[in-house]
């Protein structure tokens, strides 16, 4: 399955180990994915007024290391789902990630191009249902708020009672 819409996507990592999650990327999002990449986080904040779809990142930068990564990149970047990754991997890791901010974890190392383009795809999936449910709110807000205004209108601002 390949995402027919255009998206953004920022790569933070300065490892060769990279390769995999870029095929996977370009395997569920196409040709039409546009991918930055940087390689430290000094690097990433010259981007912070770009938008981005999704964010990937190592938590092994060269100038910063574990989570720290996460929680600027969450300051950033404040809507835009992230990946952690690393060629390392511990329980600790994980969790760590996840509670900092990371909706998924993926092992460069020892997770194959498969399980790398399902996870890509479930995120995604993911964040487009959240997209439409706020779109939605949004709307039926707006829509409530002219309904309110018609009614007022129609009353001539005044409340009107129900007579028998």
């Amino acid at each position: 399955m390949v995402c027919t819409m255009s998206i953004n996507i920022l790569l933070v990592d300065s490892t060769p180990l990279i390769n995999s999650i870029i095929k996977a990327l370009r395997c569920v999002f196409g040709e039409k994915s546009n991918i930055i990449r940087t390689s430290s986080l000094a690097e990433t904040k010259e981007y912070e007024d770009e938008e981005f779809d999704l964010i990937i990142t190592e938590l092994e930068l060269p100038d910063k290391k574990g989570c720290t990564i996460l929680n600027v990149l969450s300051l950033l970047f404040k809507e835009t789902p992230i990946i952690a990754t690393s060629s390392h991997e511990n329980d600790d890791l994980v969790r760590g990630s996840i509670r900092h901010g990371a909706v998924c974890f993926i092992n460069k190392q020892n997770e194959s191009e498969n399980i790398i383009r399902q996870k890509l795809l479930a995120i995604w999936e993911r964040h487009m249902m959240n997209n439409h449910q706020n779109t939605l709110q949004t709307v039926m807000s707006k829509f409530s708020a002219i309904q309110n205004q018609l009614e007022e209108q129609v009353n001539d601002g005044k409340p009107q009672s129900i007579a028998n």
